[in-house]
């Protein structure tokens, strides 16, 4: 660019400044230069000839950065002006819910304008705000991290959204979401491509997929593990929660680092399938940790990283999110006792079965958008309820079972029954039954069973967890052979006890030596040892023993499990034996070999069975023989046909045909 000498100093006051020819000027060819709509200023350009005092060169800018620097920093303690930090891309601050999107926008930059994808928050006061920082911070904001974010919510209906007042028009379709409506559309839909065992999986499925976008809200949030053989639906079921979930990142492997980094950054649902590597401590300790702690609210973990001056400093990676998994092998006991396990069998219905999802259909969208409506239109009803489930626990109480008692009133279940469900159990179902009151108090009277079904599928699911702290957890058999070995107060050898617990199994484990039973007499607090000639011997009362066995828990779940030791195969009850016998069979475990007794009147089968029929169907009402089977089957293991046939002899059930049965109800 050319630049034109001024001839009269007096009409130009900076004459007498350096001149700076235009090719080091730092204005060349932009709207800010004095001479950018001279005519002939290719011509002078081309000439180099003359200079311009108004130019910004290149050295001066660096000069001036370099003062600028120099120069100290005024540093004012702001106490009243502290910044909120919050996590992208969904919660709530001041009073505040957001969801974080990606939102297209067009960028103008002097001259030049172009387009790119920028970070927005969407509130549920129908804002959008742009997520810079000096945007953020009028707003006394930050980000706590670096936001990573999905394309889940659909462009056009965040722009309706935004252009929604807060009491929107009800002829808008979209403006209110039902839920009700949503929840019993996820069920069906459900149904369509999943059958599950017991009716009670269906609701947990949807409440889980929807908690989803609530989890925030919550202090925990339970593992929702898939348990089955090949072929049963373990990956359908993760690709119903892929299509539904909130930002659900679905992965059949996953390094510890991808996980807490895309925990931090994205808050996403996790889903994994295929997880048997997850059993195997030695090869994966890192990634097992990040999942042990995964699932409670405030739980980090650290990594030494260099910043943008090359220099190491720690990190902090939240690891709280919802994360889902399914498998053939199971899971290892600390990182199942933070699932809900649920087990699928194969389908008999074909048509289910052979029925495929379509990811792309638009009705995932369509459900998807209203589940990001549901969370800002009710996000304080669902914080509410959880609060007050909380509150049960938190505040000092001298009546310890304020949470039975509650949920007995809006259940109508018997209290006592409900009192099995404390410490990991609720702090587990906690967030489920919050969704559970949530859905409950928009539905209709008659359809109001969501939280009683999910109440009800917690006492099984935390009976079976006592099933299995008799017959699986080490120290659980450790303090049941100890009950049976310590009957006087004295000294016992090492190996003794090893004998009395290598007994409680069918094969005694390979851990199962002598230094790992006194590691463990340790950790239950027995420390009173000698050395003797024949060996190390532990000073053992039986009140000890009787008091970790209350601590544990074993006395009430002794009453439930009647059988731990596994009978050789001669001396095992069998199908059709003698109905006379003092000795009523035990429900089996499935620890247990598959025995088979006929149930007899007021037996734990026939106990059972009739508490099963009292639940689930009415007096005098003809019902589907399905989930009947499979309780039969699955849980009490025995074989459906002889059960039935004696249950009709007794006079409980009735044969009307067309495979179905009646309940006398008595």
């Amino acid at each position: 660019m050319g630049c034109l000498q001024d001839k009269n100093t007096k009409e130009n006051p900076d004459a007498g400044k350096p001149t700076l020819k235009c090719r080091q000027c730092l204005l060349l060819d932009k709207p800010a230069c004095p001479y950018f709509t001279v005519i002939d200023r290719d011509n002078l350009l081309r000439d180099g000839a003359g200079g311009c005092s108004k130019g910004v060169a290149k050295r001066d800018v660096l000069s001036a950065a370099r003062k600028a620097a120099d120069e100290p920093e005024q540093v004012t303690p702001a106490f009243d002006n502290r910044l909120k930090t919050i996590r992208f891309p969904i919660g709530v601050v001041d009073d505040t819910a957001y969801v974080g999107v990606m939102v297209p926008s067009r960028i103008a930059k002097g001259d030049k304008e172009f387009q790119r994808n920028e970070l927005y928050l969407v509130t549920d006061k129908h804002e959008l705000i742009h997520a810079r920082n000096e945007n953020l911070a009028a707003h006394g904001w930050q980000l706590e991290s670096r936001a990573l974010t999905f394309d889940r919510w659909p462009l056009e209906d965040i722009e309706l959204w935004t252009k929604e007042s807060g009491n929107p028009n009800p002829e808008q379709s979209n403006a209110l979401v039902n839920p009700q409506t949503i929840l019993e559309t996820l069920d069906k839909e459900l149904r369509r491509y999943l059958e599950l065992v017991q009716e009670a999986e269906y609701r947990y499925n949807v409440l889980w997929s929807v908690g989803t976008y609530f989890h925030d809200l919550f202090n925990a949030f339970p593992y929702y593990f898939v348990w089955a053989i090949k072929r049963s639906g373990k990956t359908k079921n993760l690709t119903f929660l892929f299509l539904v979930c909130f930002n659900p990142i679905f992965s059949a492997d996953m390094s510890s680092a991808s996980l807490f980094r895309t925990s931090q950054g994205m808050m996403p649902t996790i889903l994994i399938d295929e997880t048997e590597r997850l059993r195997n401590p030695e090869r994966v300790e890192q990634i097992r940790e990040s999942l042990n702690s995964g699932y409670k609210k405030g739980v980090v973990t650290v990594r030494t990283e260099k910043n943008a001056q090359g220099e190491l400093e720690p990190r902090f990676y939240n690891l709280y999110c919802p994360k889902a998994m399914a498998n053939i092998s199971g899971m290892d006991e600390i990182l199942e006792d933070r699932c809900k396990v649920t087990i699928i069998k194969r389908n008999k219905n074909k048509t289910v079965g052979d029925r495929e999802f379509s990811i792309l259909a638009k009705k995932w969208g369509e459900y998807r958008k209203k589940l990001y409506r549901l969370y800002l239109q009710h996000w304080r009803e669902v914080k509410e309820i959880h609060g007050k489930l909380q509150t049960l626990v938190d505040e000092e109480s001298d009546d310890i079972d304020r949470t039975a008692k509650y949920l007995a009133e809006l259940t109508g279940i018997d209290r006592k029954q409900l009192n099995g469900l404390t410490g990991r159990e609720l702090e587990l179902w906690r967030a489920i039954f919050t969704m559970a009151i949530f859905f409950d108090n928009h539905a209709p009277p008659d359809k109001r069973d969501s939280l009683r079904q999910m109440v009800l599928l917690a006492m099984d699911d935390a009976k079976k967890r006592r099933t299995e702290n008799i017959t699986e957890s080490a120290e659980c058999v450790l303090v049941e052979a100890l009950r049976e070995l310590i009957t006087t107060d004295a000294w016992y050898s090492v190996k003794d006890v090893q004998d009395a617990t290598a007994s409680k199994y069918d094969s005694p484990p390979q851990w199962l030596s002598t230094e790992w039973i006194g590691r463990a007499l340790r950790r239950l607090e027995l420390t009173e040892k000698r050395r003797w000639s024949t060996g190390v011997q532990y000073h053992i009362k039986p009140e000890q023993v009787q008091d970790l066995a209350e601590r544990l828990g074993l006395v009430q779940e002794m009453n439930e499990v009647q059988e731990v030791k596994v009978l050789p195969k001669g001396e095992q009850t069998k199908l059709g034996g003698d109905e006379k016998s003092n000795s009523p069979s035990a429900v089996p475990t499935h620890h247990a070999e598959p025995t088979q007794p006929t149930p007899v009147a007021d037996d734990p089968i026939h106990v059972s069975c009739c508490k099963w029929l009292r639940e689930h169907v009415e007096a005098d009402q003809v019902f589907n023989v399905g989930h009947f089977r499979t309780f039969i089957e699955a849980d009490l293991n025995l074989e459906y046909s002889k059960v039935v046939d004696h249950l009709k002899k007794i006079g409980d059930l009735f044969d009307p045909g067309d495979g179905q049965l009646r309940y006398s109800g008595r």
